[in-house]
């Protein structure tokens, strides 16, 4: 009768053992998902941040691009109508000396 119930409790340890190893193991692979998500979602923010920055960067270019070449355009025009007047003034002392 005392094996009996030596063998009773040693067989409730054991079923408390796998039990709780049972438990252990789902707490193990809710975690492990948990850290998985939690990966995922980080990983989703940054490439949502990168392509944010790439638009913003590529906004930026096209602006100094921009930028650029309605300077050259002007400093092109301000070339041309310095030409137009050096021009005009080398014809009017051409005319002037001509004359004289």
């Amino acid at each position: 009768s005392l094996f009996r119930y030596l063998d009773m409790i040693s067989r409730k340890l054991d079923h408390h053992e796998r039990t709780a190893e049972e438990q252990r193991l789902l707490w193990m692979e809710k975690e492990e998902k948990r850290q998985r998500e939690q990966t995922r979602r980080k990983l989703n923010l940054l490439r949502k941040f990168e392509e944010e920055w790439k638009t913003k960067e590529m906004l930026l270019l096209k602006e100094t691009v921009e930028d650029v070449n309605r300077e050259a355009g002007i400093e092109e025009q301000l070339h041309r109508s310095k030409g137009k007047s050096h021009k005009q003034v080398e014809n009017l002392l051409e005319k002037v000396l001509n004359f004289y």
